[in-house]
């Protein structure tokens, strides 16, 4: 598995993508919750059902600045080693957010690049429709 500062990553980039999806990923009872601030990001799996404890299965943060860093102290990142029954969830779920993000980047990509091709055909169209032009009229 990735360290907790790359899923963080991902977690932020899937998030302009799916921005109200990324919970649903998750099978139940296990949940997500991030925090997104102007110092940093956080963001934890756990596990919540009706008359249980709510308990933390895998947590990551990502800070701006080290000042805040301090929120952080005597956290265990990643995978809490008494949750590791939940991991092929967790895994699974990191997994299809990648695909995701993958998915939508490639599409992305692939717009840009039918965009530049677009403009590169009617630069060329304009480019002939000019010759044209001066060849029309220095035979006149």
């Amino acid at each position: 598995m990735k360290s907790h500062k790359e899923l963080i990553a991902l977690l932020q980039r899937a998030r302009k993508i799916i921005p109200s999806g990324l919970p649903l990923m998750l099978p139940e009872p296990l949940n997500l919750s991030m925090y997104d601030h102007d110092t940093g990001c956080q963001a934890r799996i756990y596990l919540a059902a009706d008359g249980l404890h709510t308990l933390d299965v895998w947590e990551g943060s990502v800070w701006y600045s080290s000042s805040h860093e301090f929120n952080d102290r005597d956290k265990v990142f990643g995978m809490k080693p008494d949750m590791l029954f939940a991991q092929e969830a967790v895994e699974s779920f990191f997994s299809t957010v990648q695909s995701e993000v993958d998915a939508h980047e490639a599409r992305k990509a692939e717009r840009e690049r039918n965009a530049v091709e677009e403009q590169e055909r009617r630069r060329q169209n304009s480019i002939e429709q000019y010759k044209r032009l001066l060849s029309s009229g220095a035979n006149a």
